[in-house]
């Protein structure tokens, strides 16, 4: 995270479902999503199927904002 200008950051996304996420200071709009860790192809699979979901409904929401 310490490469990544927070200050230029519209929208955090997390993605951890067991662990702890890690807390990013600052006002922006944040979203979890709780998906497991991928520990065989067959839960990657099911995590990039529901990327593909999830990552064109926040680029339609943000677009409308």
């Amino acid at each position: 995270l310490d490469a990544i200008p927070l200050d230029e950051v519209d929208v955090i996304v997390t993605l951890c479902a067991e662990e702890v996420c890690p807390v990013v200071p600052g006002v922006v709009r944040r979203l979890h999503w709780p998906l497991r860790d991928p520990s065989g192809l067959a839960a990657f699979r099911d995590a990039r199927d529901r990327l593909t979901t999830l990552l064109p409904q926040l680029w339609n929401d943000s677009r409308q904002r």
